[in-house]
């Protein structure tokens, strides 16, 4: 059985590679100098950008990179075209693999004649085309994310297409279980892109739970805060802001079962999300412009007026974190509305002001 396996750079679903059962490793661009003890070996590489591009200077590696590239390797590295200063380079066979992929893709234009597409969209999608080309019989695939919220969003339809590429060749593709590729809910069947109410009422119990148990560890520390046996104060604040962000979220679930409808859309999460965010960065600025007054009455030795405006940073500081608290659970939801699968945790997002 023919077998190779795929190796990015998304660090949670990378290690595993080090016991892959396949074959073949191939990595990406400059992987193997910053992932090479994480990887058990390299078979391929592939750098399929232009000269000008991987030796722009912006990267902190290029010079390093560059000398990498100029040694004699026991692998192939694939390249767009011949550089002769790189001895191991062998010229990506890019029309044989368009030819062979991407026969029936077709768009019409405006004057009615078909054109054929070529989707490729990242290195990914070059190393799985190469797979499928050579007609790999497994393809496992590590290090790769291309979550939507990243810069690398744009990549992730070009890489899933060419999954039920490969799929429909009879290929298997092999992810991680924490991975985002090609994980979402069945439509209709296990989800439909709309909330309904009595999931927010199992919801909200859910949430509620949590709350308390993060409150039970919020008052513990305090308690030993207080009786001198902890003097981490960090720690008392994270936990108390953390007990906020759960109470806000399961304030905004109370707020959305108010609403006198049976779904709530996906449009009207977002539109209630909106005032959320823009007053978590109120507050945070307010939090920031409240601590800096109460330093300088604390140096004045103005202790009245410090002590008034301690209890309006707490209150401030308590809101704030509330505030990320309905956006995350809003998150979630919207999430959940997209078909991923979400797994209703809430964090920290102002980690320090």
């Amino acid at each position: 059985m023919k077998s190779v396996a795929i190796v990015g750079f998304y660090d949670p679903t990378l290690h595993p590679v080090n016991n892959t059962p396949a074959k073949e490793v191939w990595v990406p661009n400059h992987g193997y100098i910053v992932m090479e003890k994480d990887l058990p070996r390299c078979t391929r590489m592939f750098e399929i950008h232009p000269k000008d591009w991987f030796r722009r200077k912006e990267t902190s590696i290029y010079e390093t990179y560059w000398n990498y590239l100029k040694q004699p390797h026991p692998f192939p590295i694939y390249l767009q075209k011949a550089i002769p200063e790189i001895p191991s380079g062998v010229v990506y066979p890019y029309q044989e693999v368009c030819e062979d992929l991407f026969p029936h893709l077709l768009r019409q234009d405006p004057t009615g004649k078909l054109i054929r597409d070529i989707y490729l969209t990242s290195s990914a999608s070059f190393m799985l085309a190469m797979a499928i080309h050579e007609k790999f019989d497994q393809v496992w695939i590590y290090g790769i994310g291309m979550s939507t919220d990243t810069e690398y969003g744009y990549q992730l339809p070009g890489f899933t297409y060419m999954i039920g590429l490969a799929n429909g060749r009879g290929i298997d593709v092999i992810n991680q279980h924490n991975s985002p590729i090609c994980r979402a809910q069945v439509y209709a069947y296990d989800a439909i892109p709309y909330i309904k109410q009595d999931y927010l009422k199992e919801l909200r119990q859910t949430y509620y739970l949590r709350l308390m148990a993060q409150n039970e560890i919020s008052n513990a520390l305090i308690s030993e805060l207080n009786s001198g046996k902890r003097k981490d104060i960090d720690a008392v604040y994270q936990a108390s802001d953390l007990t906020n962000a759960w109470f806000g979220a399961v304030t905004m679930i109370d707020h959305l079962l108010s609403q006198d409808s049976e779904y709530l859309s996906r449009q009207q999460l977002e539109i209630k999300r909106r005032p959320y965010i823009l007053q978590a960065d109120t507050l945070k600025a307010d939090v920031n412009a409240t601590i800096g007054k109460y330093e300088a009455l604390t140096k004045q030795q103005r202790k009245k007026e410090a002590d008034k405006l301690w209890a309006e940073y707490l209150d401030k500081r308590a809101s704030m974190h509330a505030n990320t608290g309905a956006v995350q659970l809003l998150d979630n939801l919207i999430d959940e509305c997209d078909l991923l699968k979400s797994d209703h945790q809430i964090g920290l997002t102002i980690k320090d002001v």
